[in-house]
């Protein structure tokens, strides 16, 4: 299995970012965020599992 994931905040909606942030915790596996700008940040700073 994999150990991390990329995700990619830019091609995300927040929820989506968030729901798929939440599963890598549940199942161990670890979420790796890529960040381009202050308004992905923002956005990763709004999810609950981050």
């Amino acid at each position: 299995g994999a150990d991390a994931v990329l995700l990619i905040a830019k091609v995300l909606r927040t929820e989506t970012l968030d729901r798929f942030i939440g599963t890598c915790v549940q199942t161990g596996v670890e979420p790796l965020v890529e960040l381009h700008d202050l308004e992905d940040v923002e956005k990763l700073e709004s999810c609950r599992n981050a």
